[in-house]
């Protein structure tokens, strides 16, 4: 096996592992409060979509080179660790589907928390980056903007459900000082 057909493979098990991981934890992890939401359903055929063609694009992509390896297997393994951490930290009381219509209980401010307010969101599109970066192919960054699109209405309607549930003010200030996806530096 040659230098960049083992490149090749670590990076599809690197992104095998991070959609594994998501997709387990749609299936097994997030609970769901009623009825599947509409939102959750788009996310699953695009993203399933996406999921496929960023897979073809990782079997097809030519010149791995160890520069592109080391960054999207940085990406894959950010992703993969911010995702598991914030499975831990929810591991008692795990959070609905996104697109949920329900009102937040409590207000998790630990682990990957700290620093975003969407872990799981920044896990998903770093993950997705890692896949433009490993296939060196700039229009599959449209998978990034289509899927990105979906996480951010979905962070907002979060967002709009702690303002109003009896949470409101503790969720204001942990806005006030957290980043939605990036972290705040100031």
């Amino acid at each position: 096996m040659t230098s960049e057909a083992a490149l090749r493979l670590i990076s599809l098990c690197l992104f095998c592992a991070c959609f594994g991981s998501f997709i387990w934890g749609m299936a097994r992890f997030f609970r769901v409060a009623g009825q599947v939401p509409f939102g959750i359903r788009v996310v699953q055929i695009l993203g399933g979509a996406m999921v496929v063609l960023h897979l073809v694009m990782l079997c097809r992509a030519r010149d791995f080179s160890a520069a592109t390896f080391s960054a999207a297997a940085s990406l894959y393994v950010a992703s993969f660790s911010l995702f598991w951490s914030a499975v831990s930290i929810h591991r008692r009381r795990p959070p609905t589907l996104c697109y949920s219509s329900d009102l937040p209980e409590h207000l998790i401010v630990a682990g990957p928390y700290r620093w975003v307010r969407h872990p799981f969101y920044t896990a998903y599109m770093l993950a997705w980056l890692g896949g433009i970066v490993a296939t060196r192919q700039p229009w599959l960054l449209l998978s990034l903007l289509l899927m990105s699109v979906l996480y951010v209405r979905a962070a907002r309607l979060e967002e709009r459900k702690f303002a109003a549930s009896p949470l409101a003010t503790e969720f204001a200030d942990y806005r006030n000082r957290t980043g939605m996806f990036l972290p705040r530096i100031i």
